[in-house]
């Protein structure tokens, strides 16, 4: 079980990593904008969200502080989530 990285909607992951109905492997920055499949780039994400995201940064995404914001918030939520997968405290 996981949850959507923008909208927090809760998530089946197989046994085997596999994404079981409407989650998606998502690319925090997407490869048409030089982002990577490592680990720290990817995260789940219900279908609605990921194609409604698509590949929307464009060449110059860098520059725009709130696109920078968003991907550093996004990457923030990752990390948390890695944290947290080790506490059985934690959701």
């Amino acid at each position: 079980m996981g949850k959507c990285l923008h909208c927090n909607a809760h998530l089946a992951v197989s046994l085997d990593g596999e994404p079981i109905s409407r989650a998606t492997i998502e690319h925090i920055v997407p490869r048409s904008a030089g982002g990577t499949d490592a680990l720290e780039n990817l995260g789940l994400a219900c279908a609605r969200c990921n194609q409604g995201k698509g590949s929307r940064h464009d060449a110059n995404f860098h520059r725009d502080a709130r696109v920078r914001e968003l991907v550093e918030r996004l990457l923030q939520k990752r990390r948390d989530r890695w944290r947290d997968a080790g506490d059985p405290d934690s959701e």
